[in-house]
């Protein structure tokens, strides 16, 4: 078979890849290939039969999803802020490989199961497991039974959550993958940089309309220290409340950044969300539900607290597809109008609950709420003091705070080089695919110019033809393919080593043995009775040039006893066997449509310019009516442009033509005449008959009749009739 025209094709792609822009070259399927390649070498280990599948978007809109996962797929936009800060393509891409490494942790590492088991536990009122830190008040409010609170108060608690979780799954990740985490670090660095850097700032967005106040603040330092072990403040400023209760948090957050054991790492998140009990509780306070309200104007409530949060953790590190509000760069969460609200009460009555046990008051930290988790001294001064400092103090403070600095990720010269080299491939990938869709569109034009310039005789009159062909083919077609493909394989392989020793016979000459008689005694014949004891050599011959046209049968009848199927089974051996041998062929596909209009579909050229032939081959189908003679017409024109000495004509069929003023002995009579015709041009044609009109078929084309009642038998026979001429 002619190979692929790869010259023509690098050629057309080197004018491509100069106008291929950033939303194209992200958005594209190589693209996507390229990500689900990586998750498919990195998650064997943990998911070995499980097919990662990846989804590239671009979306510039504010509210637009960054990136999540659903634990079988991924989503990325490339289209992002986080993304588009980047100046140069390389560093875009850098940071969107991040972007997918941080959802493949999710991946690898999130317990999903564990994690939809706890927040149905706080629906019910209950934390599990149960946390170190005392935990009285909350406690206390989710046993009330009010479905109100336990939305709130769920919300808060998953955005906590997704903030430790992403620190641990993160830094797992770069552990056990450093080879492959130049990306992340990268996204890592550009992360960082989006993190406020000083309390005065977090201070002023506090007092901002629709601000969650003093708890956004202290997220945001949560955040900062879950991810990267540091928080961007001043170490003077370690008195600040806010600073304060997240350095009670450290401890707790240190082991859920470490231990891969689902209940203990939950246990630590519950241990930092009690911690804050006091916050929180106010935070709930100051949105003042009405206890009667829907569950719809609950969650518009709970909107602003995700919106700040979305605003602090731009990473979007959601491993849900569906959130609670419309803005999926918050924590993932699992709330949906059709979760469980039974038994739930009202809301609470907070002025009763702030006289009776001091649940709401406000929460200044001092001296008195000091928890021992925290290594530092509180104390009440400005924020101008600076604090005496144990050496053990002061080393814990030079790893706590950044003082500000950027966080940067070494990245080795050896990854950027990866990252150019990774970029131009797919850049050159795509516009090979680009240039091979449009060359392949130009072909099928190319075609139909051709086939409404044959004479189809009178009986065709009036008929009107399109050639269709795929321009590119998708990751289904491929797929099907590979699904079907190793016992057809190895069929092909086995025929392939016979029809390789004759062709070497053919090439290099020979002995021929066994014969009755000759001029030349063969000594081990002797002990032979049969009487052939003579031999004679065989000078090398070139072997003759042969071409192949495969037309398939695609009326609607095809579908009777899965002969479709095996069809395209043949088409597929037939392929395999010709491409391996390099003996050209075309497999065209046939059917009639609304009265006298002729579709042809063309799978396999002679020339190939995708190289992507044989994954067309499966979109052979049962269709409508067979206009048999016009299609083989085309088919055998299409066969005379080869420059062959033997030219095979194979037609696939599993009855009697059948379309309108086409049929009974006036067709039969025209596909005589056409075999007789392309017989004195060169060309051989046979019919394969695999269904129940085999002795109508044998009638019309006589001696090339060719019966495959046995569909199982079909493709090792008719690979044998090649090999007959190939001998």
């Amino acid at each position: 078979m002619a190979r692929t025209n790869h010259t023509m094709v690098k050629k057309y792609a080197a004018s491509q890849s100069r106008i291929i822009n950033d939303e194209t070259f992200f958005t594209s399927p190589m693209m996507a290939s390229y990500f689900e390649d990586i998750a498919e070498v990195i998650t064997k280990k943990y998911r070995p039969k499980e097919h990662i599948y990846v989804r590239i978007d671009w979306d510039k809109s504010p509210n637009a999803p960054t990136a999540y996962t659903d634990h079988k797929s991924i989503y990325l936009n490339a289209g992002c802020q986080l993304v588009l800060s980047q100046n140069t393509r390389q560093d875009r891409f850098l940071v969107l490989t991040g972007m997918f490494d941080h959802e493949l942790a999710h991946l690898l590492y999130s317990d999903q199961k564990y994690k939809l088991t706890v927040l149905e536990q706080i629906d019910n009122g209950l934390l599990t497991p149960e946390p170190d830190v005392p935990f009285p008040k909350t406690k206390d409010f989710l046993l009330k039974n009010n479905r109100a609170f336990r939305y709130a108060y769920k919300e808060v608690y998953n955005s906590f959550r997704n903030a430790i979780e992403d620190g641990y799954i993160e830094n797992r990740f770069l552990d056990e993958y450093p080879r492959c985490s130049d990306g992340m670090k990268k996204m890592r660095s550009v992360f960082y940089d989006t993190i406020i850097d000083n309390l005065k700032e977090l201070k002023k967005k506090e007092t901002e309309e629709d601000s969650i106040g003093i708890l956004g603040s202290i997220f945001s330092l949560v955040l900062s220290y879950a991810k990267y072990g540091c928080i961007k403040v001043n170490k003077y400023q370690m008195h600040d409340e806010r600073v304060q209760a997240c350095l009670k948090c450290v401890e707790h957050i240190d082991f859920a950044r470490t231990i891969t054991d689902s209940e203990n790492h939950f246990m630590e998140i519950h241990n930092v969300v009690a911690v804050l009990e006091d916050y929180i509780l106010d935070y709930i306070q100051s949105l003042d539900i009405d206890p009667n309200c829907s569950d719809e104007d609950i969650l518009a409530s709970l909107t602003s607290f995700s919106e700040v949060i979305s605003s602090l953790e731009t990473s979007d590190s959601t491993d849900d597809t569906e959130p609670l509000v419309p803005v999926p760069n918050t924590a993932e969460t699992e709330l949906s109008e059709n979760e469980n609200t039974n038994n739930m009460g009202e809301f609470p009555d907070f002025d009763t609950a702030k006289s009776n046990d001091d649940t709401f008051e406000s929460t200044e930290l001092n001296e008195s709420k000091a928890e021992t988790h925290s290594p530092f001294p509180v104390t009440d001064e400005k924020e101008s003091f600076t604090p005496k400092e144990s050496e053990d103090q002061k080393e814990i403070m030079d790893s706590i705070f950044n003082e500000g600095n950027l966080y940067k990720e070494d990245i080795s010269p050896s990854g950027y080089e990866q990252v150019e080299n990774d970029t131009k491939r797919i850049l050159n990938k795509m516009a090979e695919q680009k240039a091979a869709s449009e060359l392949e569109t130009q072909r099928t034009r190319t075609l139909n110019i051709f086939a409404n310039n044959i004479y189809y005789g009178d009986i065709h009159a009036g008929c009107t033809c399109t050639v269709k062909r795929i321009a590119s083919v998708n990751n289904q077609m491929i797929s099907d393919y590979e699904k079907i493909i190793e016992p057809l394989k190895e069929i092909s392989r086995r025929l392939q080593r016979g029809v390789r020793q004759v062709l070497k016979d053919k090439k290099n000459g020979g002995k021929i043995t066994g014969l009755y008689m000759g001029n030349r005694l063969n000594s081990p014949s002797l002990l032979r009775n049969d009487g052939r004891y003579f031999s004679k050599n065989k000078l090398p011959t070139e072997t003759p040039k042969l071409a192949i046209s495969c037309l398939v049968d695609e009326s609607g009848s095809m579908s009777t006893h899965d002969r479709c199927t095996y069809a395209r089974a043949t088409a597929v051996v037939i392929e395999d066997f010709c491409r391996n041998l390099e003996i050209p062929l075309a497999i065209y596909g046939h059917t009639t449509g609304e009265r006298t209009s002729v579709d042809l579909y063309s799978y396999v050229e002679f020339d190939q310019i995708d190289g992507n032939d044989r994954y067309r081959l499966m979109d052979i189908s049962a269709r409508n009516c067979n206009r048999d003679g016009y299609a083989l017409r085309f088919a055998a024109e299409r066969l005379l442009t080869q420059d062959a000495d033997i030219k095979l004509l194979i037609l696939v069929s599993d009855g009697s033509p059948n379309a309108e003023n086409y049929s009974g002995i006036r067709a039969y009579e025209d596909l005589r005449n056409i075999k007789n015709e392309y017989r004195r041009k060169g060309i051989i044609l046979f019919a394969a008959a695999i269904g129940d009109d085999k002795d109508i078929i044998e009638e019309i084309y006589g001696d090339a009749f060719l019966d495959i009642s046995d569909l199982n038998g079909m493709p090792v026979k008719m690979i044998n009739l090649i090999k007959k001429f190939i001998k």
